[in-house]
């Protein structure tokens, strides 16, 4: 279906903080988003393909993915996983320190500590499948020290490096710059600006590492916010169109329209529907 890797716009502009999911898995298409995604092979082995490299995930083992890694996930018949996709803000520090960086080896197994506290927290917290956008203050501290200390048990075992192939750090600041500023007037001309880059060679870069152009994953990330606002706000469509980005009312109901297959007005009343049963 998808034969560019495509950008998993729930997992990078919805707000999600953490998002839990168990489930029989056949496989998945290359892919990438934002937030890091923790996969656990509870039953069979899964094989990874991270950056072109291929991880096997035997049973009990992790692998943790990085923001924005292109990854794809293949399980054999009957494979068992849960994977846990968590925002960087719940782990800063972490983040900080990894990013612009990728694991050579990116499979490890977790302490019987970490486990439990891992499923402990599922179980008890946040029991799959869930999407937690609010949590209490401590339901966040258990998060996080959960999740810190998996990352730490991941440093340990995982040999992280710099990219140092100019296009992926290229290609991480181009990313970077579209989820900071992508509800302001942008182009990729003001990202070869704020880089000191040429433009042309910028779009070259932009288009090998993601098969999409600059404009085409700016409206991903738009969309993305404009359904979260049609779903969870009151705010007039037209209104949803200017704080999303878009500089003309046409122009957000056309790209609205080709990618979603419905208009603005629609997909509201959809979910409207679904909140009044």
């Amino acid at each position: 279906m998808y034969e560019k890797p495509y950008h998993q716009s729930y997992n990078t502009t919805s707000g999600l903080l953490l998002k839990t999911r168990t489930f029989s898995l056949a496989r998945s298409y290359m892919h990438y988003h934002r937030t890091f995604e923790l996969a656990c092979a509870l039953k069979g082995d899964i094989t990874y393909v991270i950056r072109n490299q291929k991880h096997i995930l035997k049973e009990g083992h992790f692998v943790l993915i990085l923001p924005y890694q292109i990854h794809d996930y293949i399980g054999e018949p009957n494979t068992k996983c849960l994977i846990v996709n968590f925002s960087p803000n719940l782990v800063k520090h972490f983040n900080k320190n990894f990013s612009g960086k990728h694991s050579v080896s990116p499979v490890f197994r977790p302490s019987p500590e970490a486990w439990m506290l891992l499923k402990r927290c599922i179980n008890e917290e946040f029991p799959s499948p869930s999407d937690v956008s609010i949590m209490t203050v401590e339901q966040e501290c258990a998060v996080k020290s959960t999740l810190y200390l998996i990352c730490s048990e991941y440093i340990n075992s995982a040999e992280a490096v710099e990219c140092v192939e100019e296009t992926d750090t290229l290609a991480f600041k181009i990313l970077e710059y579209i989820s900071q500023r992508f509800t302001d007037d942008i182009s990729l001309q003001s990202v070869a600006t704020a880089c000191g880059y040429n433009y042309h060679y910028l779009s070259k870069v932009f288009n090998k590492a993601f098969g999409y152009s600059f404009k085409t994953m700016l409206n991903h990330y738009r969309l993305a916010y404009a359904e979260q606002l049609l779903k969870e706000s009151n705010l007039p469509i037209t209104r949803i169109c200017f704080e999303c980005g878009f500089q003309s009312q046409r122009t957000f109901n056309q790209v609205f329209e080709e990618t979603y297959h419905m208009s603005p007005s629609k997909m509201r009343k959809k979910y409207s529907e679904k909140g009044e049963r």
